[in-house]
């Protein structure tokens, strides 16, 4: 069966064009005003409706929707353009794939009304902020944890550090004189990456601080970078069923370790999710 998502960017209808651009400044953070008076921004308010970022941009009503805005909607998602991702235990069907992600880096850096609004962290100059690999989930993650540093009072934040052009982690920052690394992990399909993200942190000369998608996520990770034989990493009762430890028990038994002289932990620090993370942050106060 064809691909159907490699479609001219040429050919997008004005429409089409429009629902990408809201996405678009979501995805860099920048804070929208939703039609209920409240406030969206990544990593601070779970994802909005479609339709919600549309009436905050456009001001479209439900009878635009369902003429205009819906039909070009679905032929996003049809196209993978858009796809389907699970944000904060939260369905949404608007994650921008990567044909979308290289269609709005080229056209925000060109025509973006809203640059003004991205984040002054972010040193902005056009199209979309971080790495065009990126999902929404990941930049998400990011996000959420530039803002826990700084709560907790790391300073020297530094978002994407570097060109691009070496592998880096996704933060830098400091904290008390020491230097620290935020790397946010997310599921994918290559078991190698994870080895090689690990070895890249252990390297690093500084604490890392893993923010993984979720609990499996993170005691899998464990597993396999204590079981495997050219990694440097011993945590107290790993490995273990992914399914059977709770994450702040796999957080102890890591914070255990670091401490602990008998135990080699070069390449991690400390470990949260996303969800625990954003709990912290959002719904149950500060660290």
């Amino acid at each position: 069966m064809p691909r159907h998502n490699h479609r001219d960017p040429d050919d997008l209808t004005p429409a089409q064009i429009i629902i990408l651009e809201v996405i678009g400044w979501w995805y860099n953070a920048v804070p929208i005003q939703l039609p209920d008076g409240s406030r969206t921004k990544i990593g601070e308010t779970q994802p909005p409706e479609i339709f919600s970022l549309l009436r905050a941009y456009k001001g479209i009503d439900q009878e635009e929707w369902e003429s205009t805005y819906k039909p070009a909607y679905e032929r996003l998602v049809t196209e993978n353009w858009l796809k389907s991702t699970c944000l904060y235990k939260r369905q949404i069907s608007w994650a921008p794939g990567r044909d979308a992600r290289k269609f709005l880096d080229e056209h925000l850096a060109q025509d973006d009304n809203w640059a003004g609004y991205v984040p002054d962290y972010y040193n902005y100059t056009g199209g979309l902020v971080g790495d065009l690999n990126e999902s929404l989930t990941h930049r998400f993650g990011v996000e959420l944890t530039r803002n826990a540093l700084e709560v907790w009072g790391y300073t020297s934040i530094e978002m994407y550090p570097g060109d691009g052009s070496q592998r880096r982690c996704d933060i830098h920052a400091v904290k008390d004189g020491v230097g620290w690394a935020a790397e946010i992990l997310c599921w994918h399909r290559d078991y190698e990456a994870y080895l090689d993200k690990y070895r890249h942190t252990s390297q690093s000369g500084r604490n890392i601080f893993y923010v993984f998608q979720n609990r499996k996520l993170a005691n899998q990770c464990i597993n396999w970078w204590v079981e495997h034989d050219e990694i440097e990493l011993d945590v107290k009762n790993y490995p273990l069923n992914p399914n059977q430890r709770a994450m702040e028990n796999a957080r102890t038994y890591l914070r255990k370790s670091v401490k602990g002289a008998e135990f080699e932990t070069p390449g991690i620090s400390d470990m949260e999710t996303i969800t625990r993370l954003y709990k912290q942050m959002y719904t149950i106060g500060d660290k």
